[in-house]
């Protein structure tokens, strides 16, 4: 509380006097009246006190709740900033995913209109290479001539992934796939000249069984079995690699 006022006024020598005081924000103030009197029984006087509360009261400037609002405001800002950077990012974002579609939505519309296929028609399409199922009572050799005609050659099974796939293309019937050992016996590899990592034989197989059997055909089952190369089955699988 600070002093606001020393107020008063009175007759020359005295005769009367009203003063105060009081905080200088106005919170609350002392109020007095003095009267002195001279007459023919003396000197008298009456002195009189009090409190009193003002009728306005203003708000202290630098108060907790104006340090408080600026703290908000400073917060909202800074919010505001985070918001619009990362609709910003979010917008790039956008921008970059939708380019990228529309360049792959470009491209297949350029295949499309020339008539650009993956695979044949008629072919599956399976880890980067097309394949297709043959039917026919042929031998090893003459199966791998129908898959050269088609630019293709008896499948080349790298994997159990991609027997899985050819297992479920198998028909009921037995089909020549690309394995043989007509080079060396017992020494089998693939028509590509790869040697054999992955094996699927059944149980027993390979056995030569009776001699001459030295190239190899799939059963329904997706299992191996060696066969005499001139055997005629009821079809063969090629593969060929993907593309126009």
């Amino acid at each position: 509380m600070g002093l606001w006022g020393l107020w008063g006024y009175g007759v020359y020598g005295g005769d009367m006097g009203l003063w105060g005081y009081g905080g200088g924000d106005g919170v609350m103030g002392l109020w007095g009246a003095v009267t002195w009197c001279y007459g023919a029984m003396g000197t008298w006087g009456a002195v009189m006190w009090g409190y009193g509360a003002v009728v306005t009261v203003r708000r202290p400037t630098g108060s907790a709740l104006d340090v408080g609002l600026a703290m908000l405001e400073g917060n909202q800002t800074e919010l505001k900033k985070r918001v619009s950077g990362q609709m910003v990012s979010v917008w790039k974002e956008r921008s970059t995913t939708r380019n990228a579609l529309n360049e792959l939505l470009h491209g297949m519309w350029v295949r499309n209109s020339s008539w650009c296929r993956v695979c044949p028609i008629g072919w599956r399409f399976n880890g980067g290479s097309c394949y297709h199922v043959g039917s026919g009572s042929v031998g090893w050799a003459q199966a791998q001539g129908n898959c050269r005609d088609s630019g293709a050659q008896l499948v080349v099974i790298g994997d159990a992934k991609e027997q899985e796939f050819l297992t479920s293309l198998a028909p009921q019937h037995e089909t020549w796939i690309g394995l043989h050992d007509r080079s060396t016996e017992g020494s089998f590899q693939w028509v590509d000249g790869s040697n054999l990592s992955f094996r699927n034989w059944r149980w027993g197989q390979p056995d030569e069984a009776g001699g001459g059997e030295d190239c190899v055909a799939m059963d329904n089952r997706g299992m191996w079995g060696d066969r005499p190369c001139a055997v005629s089955l009821g079809g063969w699988v090629c593969e060929r690699p993907w593309g126009c």
